[in-house]
């Protein structure tokens, strides 16, 4: 009896795993995700995150809704890395007065490295830019970690009536495994030079002291 509900208990695993990872998407299906239990029920943990039976659904939306924008976006306004290099070379030369590089990351995540002459704007607080940068015809650069808060905020700033918005491809991840340089206020200028770069620069900072400070993005 035991072996046999121990059988079934495994095929249901085995079933959830494989119905999840389906809706997860391409990135995800390449990293095998595992199975664990926890109070709120068998989850699948991703690169991205956990999926578990109460939020399922809630994460299917949101993978929607930023397929959406990714789709609908104007390809012309996305700055591959190359660009991106000519951009910062450009105004290290005292061009491209008007051009913003607006990093969209956490406090944590700007901290740790960022492109030198990159202006900080946390996504929270992206309804306030229109107090600092005024010229609507501004060529403003969004960043993040990857284009997932980059595709999420351009098209509020195009609504706002800012009429240059692009989104950097790969983010900040693909400006440092491709060796790109970066800064910040201890090590000044540098080249972080890690193994893996899925686990290393990771967008879970949370902390686990005493008072439980989260900041999950």
């Amino acid at each position: 009896m035991k072996k046999t509900m121990f059988a079934v208990v495994a095929i249901a695993v085995l079933m959830f795993t494989q119905n999840v990872s389906a809706n997860i998407g391409e990135n995800e299906k390449a990293t095998a995700p595992a199975v664990v239990v926890s109070g709120l029920g068998k989850t699948v943990m991703t690169p991205n995150g956990p999926i578990n039976a109460t939020n399922e659904k809630l994460v299917k939306t949101q993978q929607g809704i930023w397929k959406k924008y990714r789709e609908t976006w104007d390809k012309n306004k996305v700055v591959s890395q190359t660009k991106l290099k000519e951009i910062l070379d450009e105004k290290k030369a005292g061009g491209r007065k008007n051009t913003y590089l607006l990093d969209l990351r956490s406090d944590k995540e700007f901290d740790t490295f960022h492109l030198e002459g990159a202006d900080h704007f946390h996504a929270g607080n992206i309804a306030n830019l229109p107090y600092v940068i005024h010229d609507p015809d501004a060529e403003i650069i969004l960043i993040c970690r990857t284009i997932t808060r980059s595709y999420a905020m351009a098209p509020l700033l195009t609504r706002m009536g800012y009429k240059n918005i692009y989104v950097l491809d790969g983010g900040m991840l693909e400006w440092v495994k491709n060796g790109g340089q970066v800064v910040n206020q201890v090590m000044g200028r540098f080249t972080a030079k890690w193994e893996n770069f899925k686990t290393d620069y990771h967008m879970d900072f949370r902390e686990t002291g005493k008072f439980n400070v989260r900041e999950w993005m």
